[in-house]
């Protein structure tokens, strides 16, 4: 009986407890603490703002004096897109005969036939020399300058148009020489009796403001028709669309030369990646009222096709944003009194609190401006997050 007595309270002993121990061990679990460290990151959301297409300027090559008409049609276009203009050179055909490109100080304003006298007839001998005949150089179409412009026909594979004794000149009919900002006006030309001779057409003459333009657009083809005066032959030196926007001085801090992004137009649902080129630093106000900082932005590809429509940039986070010491939006605490303040993890347990001013908040982080004491929170320093009251076996 005694040996079955010990055996009893041998196996039944371990599962008794006390009312007190009961009650203890129903309790939960202390909790333990959840912490994370503090970094140096970005505290940035993408930035979207508003902005408009602009074109980009360029030289735009009109038809020269007296070409444009129902008869006039381009026969052949010889400048190519990307190329480099040159004194001298044929632009295109206009009804078979030549069109070239010169550099003069005002545009042409006559037909120049032998026996002029003038500051078109110099310029004209000034362009043969520079391209290396042997013109006169005294103003006065002379038969030396006669030579010289039949070679230069003959050199582009042209023969050189001949004016009738009696042919008409600006002179005869008072015809006056246009004027360009920045040209000043030809003085009044004389004429000896027109000869008959090769002759320089004003409808053969583009004037160009310098040497080595590039062509960056062809708007005519074989076939078009120039009814127009102001009908345009080319563009130079085109800039390429972009796009301007403002920011506002928060989306400032997140925005970064180089940066990408996507442009969207609201009308046509049409999307393009852009690139952030230049960040004004002073605000302005635009056509629309809009104050803030400018952007400029390029296209990466083909522009949009919204001229004077407001499109809608999304701007990435960028990997050059401005970092700063961050904390999880979790670690930061509230006082009564509004004051906020982080708890330092040290060895497991919860340690000082350190008062904090809190900046901005982007992507489950907030920036640190300030903290007090001073030096004691830093980046790799943990914080308090949260508790874990998961009960473990």
């Amino acid at each position: 009986m005694t040996v079955l007595l010990v055996l009893a309270t041998i196996v039944v002993a371990p599962g008794l407890r006390s009312p007190e121990q009961a009650a203890a061990e129903a309790l939960p679990p202390s909790p333990s603490l959840v912490t994370a460290a503090a970094e140096r990151r970005a505290v940035t959301e993408p930035a979207i703002v508003r902005g408009k297409v602009v074109v980009g300027a360029s030289v735009k090559v009109l038809p020269p004096p007296g070409a444009a008409g129902d008869s006039s049609v381009v026969t052949a276009v010889h400048a190519k897109k990307g190329q480099r203009i040159k004194v001298g050179q044929v632009l295109l055909e206009l009804s078979g005969s030549p069109v070239f490109a010169m550099v003069w100080r005002f545009p042409s304003y006559r037909d120049i036939t032998p026996g002029m006298k003038g500051p078109d007839v110099r310029e004209m001998q000034t362009s043969l020399r520079r391209l290396g005949y042997r013109s006169g150089v005294a103003g006065v179409f002379d038969a030396r300058t006669q030579k010289a412009l039949t070679g230069f026909y003959s050199d582009r594979g042209y023969t050189a148009p001949r004016a009738e004794t009696g042919a008409e000149t600006g002179a005869e009919t008072g015809a006056e020489p246009s004027q360009s900002e920045g040209v000043a006006a030809a003085a009044p030309d004389t004429v000896s009796a027109p000869q008959p001779g090769v002759m320089l057409p004003k409808s053969s003459v583009v004037v160009l403001a310098r040497d080595n333009h590039k062509v960056t657009k062809v708007a005519v083809k074989v076939g078009t028709r120039l009814s127009q005066s102001d009908d345009v032959l080319f563009e130079l030196d085109g800039a390429a669309s972009g796009i301007t926007a403002i920011a506002t001085k928060t989306q400032l801090g997140s925005v970064v030369e180089g940066q990408s992004g996507e442009a969207y137009d609201d009308l046509t649902g049409e999307t393009r990646k852009v690139t952030v080129v230049a960040i004004g630093q002073e605000p302005v106000t635009d056509a629309d009222g809009n104050s803030g900082f400018p952007i400029r932005l390029s296209f990466a590809g083909s522009p949009l096709n919204a001229p004077n429509r407001s499109l809608r940039i999304t701007l990435t986070n960028s990997d050059e944003a401005k970092l700063v010491l961050a904390v999880p939006v979790t670690a930061v605490f509230s006082k009564p009194d509004g004051d906020t303040f982080v708890t330092l993890a040290e060895s497991g347990k919860a340690g000082p609190d350190i008062a904090v001013k809190v900046g901005r908040t982007a992507g489950g982080w907030v920036e640190i401006l300030e903290s007090a004491p001073s030096g004691r929170l830093q980046p790799d320093v943990h914080v308090v997050v949260g508790f874990d009251r998961t009960v473990h076996p």
